[in-house]
């Protein structure tokens, strides 16, 4: 590693800030999955993290505490029900981070205090206003009743070959079918896999069907 860059992974206060920058990085591709970048970022962070962390005095308690954080936030995404294993693992993460490095003689740890009361404040509303709400949302049941929809006629928009989307009333949903579909076709609802409605082609008007199309 160049020497500049090590003399500055020599800063606790740099190192610090990489490291909560990787630990929330880490928190939120846990409970929003995308494109695998905050992954990436959060690893990064982390090796940096652990890369400078290397040429400084370190507390291995701390590293228990910050063990601890992290199975308690996995368990606040396993039981997202459960607020008190992500206010459990704010404070362990918090503690575990500010306390990793070593002071010099007498000093709890080497990170300023103003610098770890600013990010452990920013951290706890980083933590409630997105990883809370996020969690919040997971484990929020849907309220409609899809078991309505069921018999209800309509038309598909695109063509159905094993899966594509139709249109009930004003509504478009995705739509699964046993036999290929052409897009205008009239439908029935005949049942639902979570999300996905089961559909079979519907008689034309004045074919024996007694139900009118959504409009």
């Amino acid at each position: 590693m160049p020497l500049q860059l090590q003399l500055l992974l020599d800063t606790p206060n740099l190192v610090y800030i990489i490291l909560v920058a990787g630990i929330w990085a880490g928190a939120l591709a846990l409970v929003v999955p995308g494109t695998g970048a905050l992954e990436v970022v959060s690893a990064f962070c982390l090796l940096v993290a652990g890369y400078g962390a290397l040429s400084l005095p370190i507390n291995l308690w701390a590293m228990v505490i910050l063990l601890l954080g992290a199975g308690s936030f996995v368990a606040a995404i396993v039981r997202p029900q459960k607020n008190y294993y992500l206010i459990a693992s704010v404070v362990l993460l918090t503690a575990g981070s500010i306390l990793l490095f070593r002071g010099e003689s007498g000093h709890v740890t080497g990170v300023s205090w103003p610098l770890a009361a600013g990010a452990t404040l920013m951290t706890i509303g980083f933590f409630w206003l997105v990883v809370h709400q996020s969690l919040k949302a997971h484990r929020q049941r849907p309220t409609m009743d899809l078991s309505r929809l069921i018999g209800v006629i309509g038309e598909t928009l695109t063509e159905v070959r094993g899966s594509g989307s139709i249109q009930l009333a004003s509504e478009t949903w995705s739509a699964r079918s046993r036999e290929a579909l052409p897009p205008g076709t009239r439908v029935r609802v005949v049942g639902r896999e979570g999300l996905v409605l089961l559909i079979e082609p519907a008689a034309q008007p004045g074919e024996g069907d007694p139900r009118p199309a959504a409009r």
